[in-house]
């Protein structure tokens, strides 16, 4: 793993530039990402272009030996821009947002398009091919501040076109969409609105395809300013710098997004995120986006600005975030920023120096860190034996249509990988159709559309001797997101072996729980039960209480060599024993007990050695015992099968 800080030499004097490289030389950082706020010093007029100061600040970075990832200006135009072309979004209301800020121009405007496409030109026949450029970020965090989404007349017209290429024809569009509800029948393509606010919710199938198109627009302007990277500074790889997975960060598709990278990175501010299992399901979703190693492009070093209440961040925190990007796969882990900002929004978001230019404690935990690397062997995550599928049109939908107030997808998604996470299971996060060859087990969350080239797939996973757990509000709706005329789960349920009789979203005060056959076990459920009628599977759990007491919760059907279970209602931990014990998890999870928010990487040593990364997240000391006797890679100390953490504390483990 490589390190590095995001740096701003346009917010600080010219001569303290070479200071800063400098010092970021000897503390040994690799990466300096640069230039993806600055449009308004990169063109200070329309059409006059001025990257000298860029130009020297990159020379003397690289003099000390840094690699520079260039980030493409274009989530901040400049304020001429915004004066005198009408370049910004509609809100949901139909009206502009103010510039000021940053990440409001519209994907579809098209003088943003052109202005955007002449400034990335100019900055790449400038500066695409300098010796230190190491690769290209294009622009920065698409959809941040819920901007994914635009209301204007521009992307009306685009949406009405980009639904002409998906269905052909009106006579197909109404079909999909049911548009006899509520008399809605469209006989022209200009008919069509945009969901701006109306008295009653909009068509949800209206509303799915405008969350599709509206990803895609970014997808495609991103497309725009990649193909003149290819052109300009071929052979240099291109990223785009992710959000974190969050209710709000969902509006683009991050696995099309992907397909045009080269790699993926991500902004890891853990403070704003649900626990460090959270976390770590980012990361985990962010190599699923690629499918090969990413980048921490922005790591949180210290305090940030935006919450309601900015936590102190506690002494060796930053370093532990560090190795958690190392144990999950980072290839490089770059710090937000490296000095602290005297002006503008982010005044109190901590830096590597502070507004005086002083070090901070992060300073010194990244070069913890970096004398920690120096002293181990190369390390690497395990690969994973158990995938969770998810999809973004799954989540959009269950998003329009959630039916009970708190229904969650994304809580569905976390509160799996939190209980496989808590028994040091690596995990991968894929996309609902790519392969699962190599899998023991897969689980699919609520996979609410129905896709029958998907459900073979699985059907041949199990046959082939899998594991497959598919939950609640699986294969409900069509791709178009309207209710299947078959019974549910539509297209599955010879695989499971199991229909749904009814469905019961549950408010916050009726909570129940699922029992074993025995009865000597029970499971505390939650928001959402199905009312289960097996076919060929045989009952796993039955409820306890309420109407539907003695009706079955949650099932096992054995399908050639292997076995597919489905859960059906919201078990407060997702994989309640029964499901665990059917999936076979237990082989797959560390040997040995973990103290809660103690987190396990299994991992392989580059000469051949097998071993163990222990991050204790807690701010007490906390205790493992170990299966078998382990040595200490950062410590020298004799083998042992007792580790003891100190709070916030990491061990490198090498299995004797």
């Amino acid at each position: 793993m490589k390190l590095g800080v995001d740096y701003y030499p346009e917010q600080w004097p010219a001569d303290r530039w070479a200071t800063d490289a400098q010092m970021m030389a000897e503390l040994g950082l690799t990466y300096v990402r640069l230039g993806e706020f600055a449009w308004s010093l990169l063109e200070p007029a329309d059409g006059q272009f001025d990257f000298s100061w860029l130009e020297r600040a990159m020379t003397i970075l690289a003099n000390e030996n840094l690699k520079l990832i260039i980030g493409t200006p274009t989530a901040a135009p400049p304020p001429w821009l915004t004066h005198q072309v009408d370049i910004v979004q509609r809100n949901v209301d139909g009206l502009p947002w103010s510039p000021g800020s940053r990440r409001h121009a519209c994907a579809n405007n098209p003088d943003y398009r052109r202005y955007s496409q002449r400034i990335v030109t100019e900055l790449l026949q400038r500066l695409g091919d300098h010796p230190a450029v190491a690769g290209w970020q294009i622009d920065n965090e698409f959809g941040c501040h819920a901007t994914g989404r635009c209301y204007c007349d521009h992307c009306r017209a685009a949406f009405q076109v980009w639904l002409q290429t998906r269905y052909g024809s009106l006579d197909r569009l109404n079909q999909a969409w049911g548009t006899v509800f509520w008399s809605a029948t469209y006989t022209e393509w200009a008919q069509i609105p945009l969901p701006r606010t109306a008295p009653a919710q909009h068509n949800p199938s209206l509303l799915l395809d405008f969350r599709r198109f509206a990803s895609d627009s970014w997808v495609a302007y991103q497309r725009l300013q990649i193909d003149l990277v290819r052109r300009w500074s071929p052979n240099r790889p291109i990223t785009h710098n992710y959000l974190g997975g969050n209710e709000d960060t969902c509006e683009i598709d991050y696995f099309d997004l992907a397909a045009d990278l080269d790699f993926v990175s991500w902004d890891n501010y853990p403070q704003g995120s649900a626990g460090p299992h959270h976390v770590a399901l980012n990361h985990d979703m962010m190599r699923g986006f690629k499918g090969r190693p990413y980048w921490v492009m922005e790591q949180q070093p210290g305090v940030v600005n935006w919450h309601p209440y900015n936590r102190p961040v506690p002494p060796h925190l930053v370093r532990l975030w560090t190795y958690q990007g190392l144990g999950h796969g980072a290839e490089a882990v770059v710090y937000f920023r490296w000095r602290a900002a005297r002006y503008g929004q982010e005044q109190y978001h901590a830096g590597l120096l502070r507004q005086d230019g002083s070090l901070t404690g992060s300073y010194r935990e990244v070069a913890h860190f970096l004398r920690d690397l120096a002293a181990v062997p190369p390390i690497s995550r395990r690969p994973a034996k158990v995938a969770i599928l998810i999809d973004y049109a799954d989540w959009w939908a269950l998003q329009i249509d959630p039916h009970q107030h708190d229904f969650s997808y994304l809580k569905v998604v976390t509160s799996i990988y939190q209980d496989l996470w808590a028994a040091g299971i690596n995990v991968d996060v894929i996309r609902r159709s790519d392969s699962i060859d190599g899998y023991k087990v897969v689980i699919v969350p609520s996979p609410n559309l129905i896709d029958a080239a998907q459900a073979l797939r699985w059907q041949q996973f199990v046959e082939q001797g899998g594991r497959l757990l598919v939950t609640f509000r699986a294969f409900v709706k069509e791709q178009s997101n309207i209710w299947s005329d078959q019974p549910l789960p539509a297209g599955i349920d010879t695989l499971l072996g199991v229909q749904v009789e009814d469905y019961l979203g549950l408010p916050p005060d009726m909570r129940g729980a699922a029992r074993n056959a025995s009865g000597g076990l029970s499971f505390p459920y939650w928001r959402w039960a199905e009312l289960l009628k097996p076919t060929t599977a045989q009952p796993l759990l039955f409820y306890n209480q309420f109407y539907w007491r003695d009706q079955v919760a949650a099932t096992q059907n054995k399908v050639g060599q292997g076995v597919a279970v489905y859960a059906g209602c919201w078990f407060e931990h997702l994989l309640p024993q029964t499901l665990w014990q059917a999936l076979g998890l237990d082989e797959l999870a560390v040997p040995f007990s973990l103290p809660n928010d103690v987190e396990a990487i299994a991992i392989d040593l580059a000469d051949g050695g097998e071993g163990v990364l222990l991050l204790n997240h807690n701010a007490e000391p906390k205790t493992v015992h170990l299966h078998r006797p382990g040595v200490s890679l950062l410590l020298n100390l004799p083998p042992t099968t007792l580790i003891t953490l100190q709070p916030r504390d990491v061990a490198i483990l090498r299995y004797e």
